[in-house]
């Protein structure tokens, strides 16, 4: 199975030249888009623009619609696109090699990956993109390796996607206790949206599109370290991920209040998931997915299914044993009993079943 991700680079200490080869590549790109969308391929001026064949091949193949008001970036092939790690240079310890029509042969420059000490050696390379974003150049490099996902494990790890909390995680191994993940996301979106709205009030839509990109970065680099520490601790237990399925959430929310229903349609419950996916694929781990009907209406101690509202949205009470438990803990308890028709060993489901008072307590974890 092949495992892709992108690697973000900010091209780094451009010389004057090379910064003027990148922008005439880069308008000359804009300028032969606009003539094929207006279909004036056929005149000398669109066939002399002065850009690298490559270049132009991608970007015909790639922006089948293009937009007036839309500024893109140059695709580059897999087969052209390089990259070297050079340690002892003083400038930058990695250089791309770029494709550009004013130098044969194409350009090196420096760039700097968000992701430290990366080696590109271990992967392949796939098509890139290249793009200036407020005065800078950046590259976005795809990379990609083939990974194999295990097809044994000893223990498993259920995710249980809530409102209160993003991500409740409970395991099937000993004397383990669930853990609330990104209690702050739901905090975070409440608090921008009352500022966009008073925003709003006074017209000020620019201020109001700043603002949503600084609540993207911030709950973003929250889910990436949330996703990072669920996948590192079902490599620590040798554990395979459950997931409940998206479409259990938003089905929850028709007979609750207009808030409770905005709230959850705010949470990025696909955006974390999507990161546990692909961090969870890089270390050859496996990802199943299974409804969530009925996860929190059932007690995953005695199995009774309680088809009232609950009092309260945070505890769950079982009318028949009395047990109580979070009911975010409760529906991560019944993920997990629901997949015991995959390759979770008995023992690892006998412990869970023995150990459900080492439940009750859970445990919490903040993201940051």
């Amino acid at each position: 199975m092949k495992s892709q991700k992108i690697i973000k680079c900010k091209i780094t200490y451009l010389t004057n030249i090379k910064a003027q080869q990148l922008e005439t590549e880069h308008h000359n790109l804009q300028n032969l888009l606009q003539l094929e969308r207006e279909g004036l391929d056929f005149l000398p001026i669109y066939q002399n623009i002065p850009l690298h064949s490559a270049n132009k091949q991608q970007a015909l193949r790639f922006y089948k619609r293009i937009s007036t008001d839309k500024i893109y970036a140059i695709s580059i092939r897999n087969d052209i696109i390089k990259v070297e790690l050079k340690p002892n240079n003083k400038i930058s310890k990695y250089w791309c090699k770029i494709p550009v029509k004013q130098r044969y042969g194409g350009i090196w420059v420096a760039i700097k990956p968000h992701k430290k000490d990366i080696d590109f050696s271990q992967y392949k390379l796939g098509e890139s993109k290249l793009f200036k974003k407020k005065n800078e150049w950046w590259i976005y490099i795809t990379i990609i390796r083939e990974v194999q996902i295990k097809d044994s494990y000893s223990n498993i790890l259920g995710i249980d996607l809530g409102s209160k909390v993003i991500a409740t995680v409970c395991g099937s191994f000993y004397n383990q206790r669930p853990t609330f993940y990104g209690r702050e996301v739901r905090g975070i979106r409440r608090h921008y949206q009352y500022i966009r709205t008073e925003l709003g009030k006074k017209k000020l839509l620019k201020k109001i599109k700043q603002l949503s990109d600084k609540e993207h970065r911030i709950v973003n680099d929250l889910l990436h370290k949330i996703s990072k520490q669920i996948v590192e601790k079902a490599e620590q237990t040798d554990s395979y991920i459950v997931l409940g399925d998206l479409k259990g959430i938003r089905n929850s929310t028709k007979n609750k209040g207009r808030n409770f229903r905005r709230i959850v349609s705010n949470m990025p419950y696909l955006k974390l998931t999507q990161f546990i996916e692909y961090k969870a694929k890089e270390k050859g781990i496996k990802i199943i997915r299974i409804s969530e009907k009925g996860t929190s209406k059932i007690c995953s101690k005695c199995g009774y299914e309680d088809k009232g509202n609950r009092k309260s949205q945070g505890l769950f009470k079982c009318k028949q044993c009395g047990f109580e438990l979070n009911a975010d803990a409760n529906g991560a308890r019944n993920i997990l009993k629901f997949s015991d028709g995959y390759t979770l060993p008995e023992r690892a489901m006998s412990e869970l079943a023995l150990n459900s008072n080492q439940l009750e307590k859970p445990t919490c974890f903040s993201g940051g």
